[in-house]
């Protein structure tokens, strides 16, 4: 992780290094194009310095995370709390929360780890969210699928790696934010694209798997 973040603080930083040099050249030599390349130079380093930003911002977060507090919460109102900034961004929808049991967890750290995923999928173009929980094996299960262009089969495996991104703004932690949330509560997240049999070809989705344990449900 200490190299990943070194690597992509030196690609950020080189162009800023360019646009500085370019600049103070063309101070001295006069080009008559100088209130452009000034424009042009700003704007690089000002995008190279908000991406270092996001990834400084990202890896703090990861960084922080303390071990959780369980207590008893009900997974409808962490729910609640995580889909309503998206509205009316997102068709955001939900099944089967209701009639889970409390469950013992760490409401701010669960509830990052929603947030989390249902901005992966609003950022990947997706229109509508839908999370459906149910009882499963010796446990539980919540799955959250959305409608987006869906994963490329080769990088399923590697979308919970520290710093892996296909996107052009993104920082990689988000979904290494969700994995490790839900492995330090003893729970575990799984990935697939297509989300479903039935998704169209053009919009396959992806749709994460969380398992929680029977131990998670608090004492009646």
């Amino acid at each position: 992780v200490a190299r990943r973040v070194a690597h992509e603080i030196k690609n950020s930083l080189a162009p800023m290094q360019i646009s500085v040099d370019n600049v103070a050249r063309s101070l001295h030599t006069g080009r008559g194009d100088l209130q452009a390349l000034v424009d042009e130079s700003a704007a690089t380093v000002r995008g190279e310095v908000e991406a270092l930003t996001r990834l400084v911002n990202a890896f703090n977060e990861m960084a922080r995370l303390p071990e959780p507090e369980v207590r008893p919460h009900r997974l409808a109102d962490t729910w609640e709390r995580v889909a309503a900034p998206f509205r009316g961004q997102l068709a955001v929808e939900a099944r089967g929360l209701e009639g889970l049991p409390q469950l013992l967890y760490d409401e701010d750290q669960i509830r990052r780890a929603l947030h989390n995923l249902v901005l992966n999928a609003q950022e990947a173009g997706a229109a509508r969210v839908r999370l459906e929980a149910g009882p499963a094996g010796r446990g539980f299960q919540m799955l959250l699928a959305d409608d987006g262009p869906g994963v490329a089969p080769g990088d399923v495996e590697r979308l919970f790696e520290p710093y892996f991104t296909r996107k052009q703004e993104g920082t990689g932690l988000g979904l290494a934010i969700v994995y490790k949330i839900c492995t330090d509560h003893g729970w575990t997240v799984a990935a697939r694209s297509p989300a479903g049999p039935a998704m169209p070809a053009d919009r396959p989705g992806t749709a994460f798997v969380i398992g929680i344990p029977a131990r998670s449900a608090a004492p009646a």
